[in-house]
């Protein structure tokens, strides 16, 4: 796999963001997991990270990257399911961050197919 995020495991219109936000969601201390199941046969990840809480475009842009690193690692093993990830805390150093992304790949974990 290519380290590039693909295209097709992108959330893209504001439509496909209501539908997933109407839906299920798990609250952590550093973000809110928003899922629903989808038709397509893969999982789709889309990110809300707020200007409130990162006012430099560059920290939000590294949130991003991170998220979606993260997301990378264990879509292959995911579900057909739409996630949303909002974030809800600032990550101010690097040990947040990595504390962000175990929790990430934990909580995205618990979609894994099934295999019996």
């Amino acid at each position: 796999m290519s380290n590039k995020f693909p295209f097709f495991y992108r959330l893209h219109h504001s439509d496909e963001f209501d539908n997933v936000f109407r839906s299920t969601r798990l609250v952590t201390k550093w973000f809110t997991l928003y899922h629903c199941n989808n038709e397509l046969s893969r999982p789709r990840l889309g990110l809300v990270v707020t200007k409130r809480l990162f006012a430099s475009a560059v920290v939000r842009n590294r949130i991003k990257r991170i998220s979606r690193e993260c997301f990378r690692h264990v879509a292959r093993d995911l579900t057909a399911t739409d996630f949303v990830v909002r974030i809800n805390k600032v990550i101010k150093n690097k040990e947040d961050g990595y504390f962000f992304c175990q929790m990430l790949s934990a909580k995205l974990a618990e979609f894994k197919i099934k295999n019996d």
